[in-house]
């Protein structure tokens, strides 16, 4: 898979851990954009020799995880300097989903990527089951 396919280009192993459910083609689709950039920023920035994925649901949300125990971030990084990695765009749109990503990374201890995306009924009942102060 993915996540194989970058580690070997790298040079790092990766752990991958993933719950076989699906959650719908937009979330699926925007996960996996959050997982791929990450992933090439590990490959990229890191000098990680091990990347561990977690993907699976917690509550009502996807929860996407990609940590490595790489160089981690600069001390001297801003949260807007974060937003640079290749992550801005896919910010703006697990935002626009309802969800959240965050990055942190101590210098010397690698960096985590976490996203948490809402799962949203789907099918031909989704309207019905949405909550009443949806947007669906």
């Amino acid at each position: 898979g993915l996540a194989e396919e970058v580690g070997n280009q790298a040079g790092f192993s990766v752990a991958v851990d993933v719950v076989n459910e699906r959650y719908g083609e937009e979330i699926e689709t925007l996960a996996y954009r959050v997982v791929r950039e990450a992933l090439v920023n590990s490959r990229k920035h890191s000098r990680a020799t091990r990347v561990e994925v977690s993907i699976g649901r917690v509550g009502d949300h996807l929860r996407c995880l990609v940590s490595d125990n790489g160089k981690g971030l600069p001390a001297s990084t801003t949260a807007d300097q974060l937003l640079h990695f290749g992550l801005e765009s896919l910010r703006e749109q697990v935002e626009l989903a309802g969800g959240s990503i965050r990055i942190e990374g101590p210098v010397g201890e690698g960096v985590r990527v976490t996203c948490g995306l809402p799962i949203r009924p789907s099918g031909p009942h989704a309207l019905l089951a949405a909550p009443p102060d949806s947007n669906l």
